[in-house]
């Protein structure tokens, strides 16, 4: 049988895992079970794991409430969940007839089995790895995960839940780009939201089998281009000083272009990342946000002409030169930009504005295969749990 090497990262402080076990249990709901079965059930849950369920709700206007009670850890039990433990009695609870609901924008609604197994995802991740993990439907990723789940056909559903770290460890991982975990209690783990690390880009280990093959049916066969969307990963992901490289990512449109985007952005978090159009480069104001961003994306680039005030501004921000930006009531900053910027166009190179071939000869310009070359069947990106109704 063939088993996936796994890198897992060192425990978590307890204060972290309290916090995290706590936000993501806090608004689940379970309707009051009616059968003696299911009562017991209920008792063995809140004896064993040290859950509790709150009184019924008493609203009048909306049945589902009615029903409802609120399920959430016991005070003497938060600082000693797992996500294992809670994976147990979330699914055990399913299967013994709990039904789970959860409350978003102030109205209730059941939880389907997909928002189900992506709050379960999402949560496991975000204990286990301090990722904050995308949950896109997008094509990307359906397709990394169907290649992976081909590639390694002997993953069972349960594992790749109980362990997210498979998945997590499989899709970004870091696309085997040699990326390791470091101590979570480390200062390094609070520059950026993904607690990886990576040596000189000359020093990449050499692709594995098994990843080189799913880079291969991304992509295609032809290593400049695995090649460069590593470069691309190892690049966003981890902190270059001084590696005054901007990548294009040029072609038509639902070829994967947005989706790089939306996955690098749920990696590092929203508030490292920032998209901005072409023409607001010049806009002191709209600058402001870049000053502690890890990455930039700008957008139709195919405007790009010489001498226009984005393109000074875009040789500027990729030349480590400093940036004038303003502050409302506040005045007029310095800042030098120190993330990487990432071009997107609609159009092939071959179409880009003239000054994009001055800009180009500047600065080391990378342009990346688009992951996508065309749309496919959906394809779900969430492992399936078998829950009995």
């Amino acid at each position: 049988m063939f088993v996936m090497n796994m890198v897992m990262p060192d425990p978590l402080p307890e204060s972290e895992i309290q916090r995290v076990a706590y936000s993501a249990w806090q608004q689940i709901h379970v309707r009051k079970p009616t059968d003696p079965e299911t009562k017991e059930a209920e008792k063995a849950y809140v004896t064993k794991y040290g859950f509790e369920v709150s009184s019924p709700s008493s609203d009048k206007l909306d049945p589902a409430k009615k029903m409802s009670n609120q399920f959430f850890l016991a005070n003497r039990y938060k600082s000693y969940a797992t996500c294992n433990e809670n994976l147990k009695v979330a699914y055990d609870a399913e299967r013994k007839g709990f039904v789970y609901w959860t409350q978003e924008n102030g109205c209730w609604t059941l939880v389907d089995q997909d928002m189900f197994e992506t709050m379960l995802f999402n949560f496991i991740i975000d204990e286990e790895l301090l990722v904050r993990p995308y949950t896109t439907t997008e094509d990307f990723v359906k397709k990394v995960v169907g290649v992976l789940r081909k590639i390694v056909p002997s993953f069972s559903t349960s594992d790749m839940l109980v362990n997210g770290a498979n998945l997590i460890d499989a899709v970004i991982q870091k696309v085997e780009e040699g990326l390791q975990t470091i101590d979570p209690s480390s200062d390094h783990n609070f520059m950026y939201q993904v607690p990886l690390r990576l040596g000189p880009l000359n020093q990449l280990p050499p692709l594995t089998d098994r990843f080189k093959e799913a880079l291969i049916r991304l992509v295609g066969p032809d290593p400049a281009d695995l090649n460069r969307l590593r470069l691309f990963f190892h690049h966003c992901l981890t902190y270059q000083p001084g590696s005054n490289i901007a990548f294009l990512l040029s072609g038509d449109q639902g070829t994967g272009k947005s989706t790089l985007e939306k996955i690098v952005t749920k990696l590092l978090g929203e508030d490292r990342c920032h998209a901005m159009r072409l023409a607001e480069l010049h806009n002191e104001s709209a600058r402001t946000a870049l000053r502690n961003a890890r990455v930039l994306f700008v957008n139709e680039v195919y405007e790009l002409e010489t001498g226009t005030p984005a393109f000074e501004i875009l040789k500027t921000l990729t030349g480590r030169d400093l940036v004038s930006n303003k502050v409302l009531y506040v005045g007029f900053f310095k800042f030098t930009f120190r993330g990487v910027v990432v071009l997107l166009s609609n159009k092939p190179e071959k179409d880009l504005g003239s000054g994009f071939a001055d800009f180009a000869m500047r600065d080391r310009v990378i342009e990346i295969p688009n992951p996508a070359q065309e749309r496919r069947t959906r394809r779900p990106c969430i492992p399936k749990v078998p829950f009995v109704r």
